[in-house]
């Protein structure tokens, strides 16, 4: 869990017209930006979307590798875990400059909150339901173990991209 941690790269602010051109493969109207605070190294935040659901802006601070292996990974496990889906994915910054991915807004509480606000019972629910999140996701093999990071493994997000 994140208590207590620091955040590890400053809030990258962004000027609306930089938010419209990153959100303009979507083709919607964009009424309203707001800051999510949650987040240890990247920046998010929710576009409201005229006619539509918001959407969650996701500026990647690290590198373009980072980027690419997390977008691969929402892709990869999205029909056995309940992941954001991943409507626009620029990895490389080419479009805008900076690696960034928009995607569908997931109502909820995040789970730091969520065991803070609930009783004992609550909590162990909490904790039942990440370890049958945890035990969907190792559904997902790999052909050999290790951290999800560019070249060094065998993961690579053009391999990860391409899966079922």
């Amino acid at each position: 869990m994140e208590a207590g941690w620091d955040r590890t790269s400053a809030f990258v602010e962004l000027t609306e017209t930089e938010v419209r051109a990153m959100l303009a493969p979507v083709g919607a109207t964009v009424t309203a930006v707001t800051p999510l605070s949650s987040g240890l190294a990247n920046t998010n935040y929710r576009i409201d979307l005229k006619g539509g659901p918001p959407v969650v802006l996701r500026l990647y601070t690290r590198s373009p590798a980072v980027a690419a292996t997390e977008v691969a990974l929402l892709r990869l496990v999205r029909k056995s875990v309940p992941v954001a889906e991943v409507l626009i994915a620029d990895t490389t910054g080419e479009r805008t400059g900076r690696p960034y991915a928009v995607t569908t807004w997931l109502e909820g509480s995040l789970m730091l909150q969520a065991l803070a606000d609930a009783d004992e019972a609550a909590q162990r629910a909490i904790g039942r339901g990440a370890a049958e999140t945890l035990v969907q996701i190792q559904t997902h093999r790999f052909d050999r173990p290790g951290f999800c990071r560019g070249r060094q493994r065998s993961m690579t997000a053009a391999r990860i991209a391409m899966a079922p």
